[in-house]
């Protein structure tokens, strides 16, 4: 089993941040799970060093405004990007750690969730078209329910995504 924390405050020794990804990285050994940690973009060398951690986001929890709703929407936006960025060479992960989760980094990180676990229920064949095609689906939020006629089911609104897959295990919607 992997754990991946991602803390985008995590940036310094002096902050709160870091004695709570150490205290994270000591409990996770403890019960022999590997881990691996996403923190600032800004983040300290000792930090990196100390903790193993990569940076990745630019903006903190701290550092947000939401003067109006058009900012919330770039904020996540933004932060899904990194965070894509982030998982090409992130070891995948079992474990979803989030010590310091704002509503912008929860929507970021939700439809990557919502990939993983249409990824996880459909792994028991070889099916990857069939499997693709599921997660195309999930991150559209369609559901075209059976013995509908296809005139009553919902039309796509939106072209189908674009999915990398890593080989590994892991994949995700390519960056735009």
């Amino acid at each position: 089993m992997r754990a991946l924390i991602i803390d985008p405050a995590l940036r310094s020794k002096g902050g709160h941040h870091y004695s709570a990804v150490l205290r994270l990285q000591r409990e996770l050994s403890k019960l022999g799970i590997g881990f691996s940690c996403l923190g600032s973009a800004y983040a300290d060398r000792e930090v990196v060093r100390d903790l193993g951690c990569k940076p990745a986001f630019t903006k903190s929890v701290y550092g947000r405004d939401y003067a109006d709703a058009g900012e919330f929407a770039h904020n996540v936006a933004e932060t899904g990007r990194q965070l894509s960025r982030a998982l090409r060479w992130a070891p995948a992960a079992d474990l979803l750690i989030l010590p310091c989760c704002d509503q912008v980094l929860a929507m970021a990180v939700a439809p990557r969730l919502a990939v993983a676990a249409v990824r996880t229920a459909t792994q028991d064949g070889d099916g990857r078209s069939d499997r693709r095609r599921r997660e195309c689906r999930m991150r559209r939020g369609l559901r075209q329910p059976q013995g509908q006629p296809e005139h009553r089911r919902r039309k796509r609104t939106t072209p189908a995504c674009a999915l990398r897959d890593f080989g590994d295990g892991r994949v995700l919607p390519r960056a735009s």
